[in-house]
């Protein structure tokens, strides 16, 4: 399905110039609460993977759009998509690692909202639960 709603990011990127990865994730969670009902992990990885396709794709297309503009090489750009992911993979991790030593994740000076966000939704769509506060807050917004 994180194909799928990719190939959709990229077309509406493509077309509008705006990708809409945020309400993909979503579309995801969506339809992995009907098929898994009342499982928040699953409901959320989903949806996390679902989102960070369609960025990647998103990512990738427009550097081959930049490349096509400038007559780069596709196989040249191909071999360095390839590097730089597979250096990613190692600078990413370490990094992470080194963070996590550092400070609490999430907590105080890294708190993770959009994390809350993606719980907050699976939450919603498995147990039927808003977070704490969320009902007066929305009366405070209309």
């Amino acid at each position: 399905m994180g194909g799928l709603l990719s190939i959709l990011g990229v077309r509406a990127l493509g077309e509008t110039d705006l990708n809409p990865v945020s309400g993909l994730g979503k579309i995801s969670q969506l339809l992995f609460a009907w098929i898994q009902p009342g499982n928040v992990l699953a409901n959320t990885i989903a949806g996390g993977v679902a989102e960070a396709g369609a960025q990647q794709a998103r990512d990738l297309m427009q550097d081959l759009k930049t490349g096509h503009l400038v007559r780069a090489s596709p196989q040249a750009q191909f071999y360095g998509q390839l590097i730089g992911s597979s250096l990613s993979i190692i600078v990413s991790a370490t990094a992470y690692t080194l963070y996590q030593r550092a400070y609490t994740i999430p907590g105080p000076p890294f708190p993770a909202p959009t994390a809350y966000v993606w719980l907050s939704l699976a939450r919603l769509l498995c147990d039927g639960q808003l977070p704490q506060n969320s009902a007066s807050y929305m009366v405070l917004l209309q």
